[in-house]
């Protein structure tokens, strides 16, 4: 059986253009607050376009038509990208709307609008839409309007 037996051409039009859009909503975003960050700070810049530069030279682009390329070459240079993985990883911290998970840090409760509470034990896994970020930054102790990187 083909997918164009139970899928129609209108649901498959659908579920395409779902997947393009959904992969789009985080990136565009994070991109631009990523570019921004690297290009308003020079000391973050250096450290990126020197890390880029040491891992991924101009040779190494030159040559990928004449090799035959690995994508294990391009993980294990990526993974040395300290630097540029810390803005990324911040990026999505400040502006993805994606779920995270985080672990507590102490025991702590948590009261809800309707003055319901909720515990939480130490080292137990949360999970939560950033936006939620807001409401419990002193729990996490994080910093969550301040652009962090690893430096």
């Amino acid at each position: 059986m083909k997918n164009s037996d139970w899928f129609s051409s209108k649901d498959y039009a659908g579920e395409k253009t779902f997947l393009l859009w959904s992969s789009l909503t985080n990136t565009i975003p994070t991109l631009f607050w990523f570019l921004l960050y690297i290009l308003k700070d020079e000391f973050i810049f250096e450290k990126v376009f020197n890390e880029i530069n040491e891992h991924f030279p101009k040779e190494f682009f030159d040559n990928i038509q004449h090799i035959s390329f690995n994508d294990n070459i391009l993980h294990d240079k990526l993974i040395c990208c300290i630097y540029l993985e810390s803005i990324i990883n911040e990026s999505l911290r400040l502006y993805s709307n994606s779920m995270i998970m985080r672990k507590s840090i102490k025991n702590f409760e948590f009261t809800l609008h309707d003055k319901r509470k909720i515990f939480i034990k130490k080292n137990s896994l949360l999970r939560y839409i950033l936006i939620l970020l807001k409401m419990i930054q002193t729990i996490l102790l994080l910093q969550i309007n301040l652009f962090l990187i690893d430096l």
